[in-house]
């Protein structure tokens, strides 16, 4: 077991919600609901209707750029971010929209509870550096099939 495993909660209760650690493959089943967003409503998340600028968000998010993406996401479309946050805590989404007690600023502490719990960042932050290192090595065997 590594230090990041010790100091990372297994799970946070967040106004009466568990929020656990998941596997990766649950979390990319979570993600798959972002393709069935449509590309007018991902254009509305950024100011200037630049789907680059969301993709970018998501490519490379810290904790400021996810929350802020998050709260545009329930204005422009609460529905479908209500789906993602239910989809990734596996909180049942009629909860998350009934439950008086979890509110519009609870949904938000629950996305950040999830984001601690499953060390969202330093995910990534690691698959970017293997992004890069898979092109370095991409481009030396382009470099050496050209000789």
């Amino acid at each position: 077991m590594n230090s990041i495993d010790v100091s990372l909660p297994r799970s946070v209760t967040v106004r009466g919600c568990e929020v656990r650690r998941m596997p990766l493959g649950r979390y990319l089943q979570a993600i798959r609901l972002l393709e069935t967003f449509p590309r007018e409503t991902a254009e509305k998340l950024v100011p200037d209707g630049d789907i680059a600028g969301v993709l970018e968000a998501l490519r490379t998010p810290d904790r400021s750029r996810l929350i802020d993406l998050a709260l545009r996401a329930l204005a422009v479309v609460p529905g479908q971010a209500v789906a993602l946050i239910a989809a990734l805590t596996d909180i049942p989404e009629d909860r998350l929209l009934n439950d008086e007690v979890i509110g519009a600023d609870g949904l938000m502490e629950i996305a950040e509870a999830w984001l601690e719990v499953n060390d969202a960042e330093n995910f990534w932050a690691a698959a970017g550096r293997v992004r890069q290192t898979i092109s370095r090595f991409a481009a030396t065997l382009k470099a050496g099939c050209k000789g």
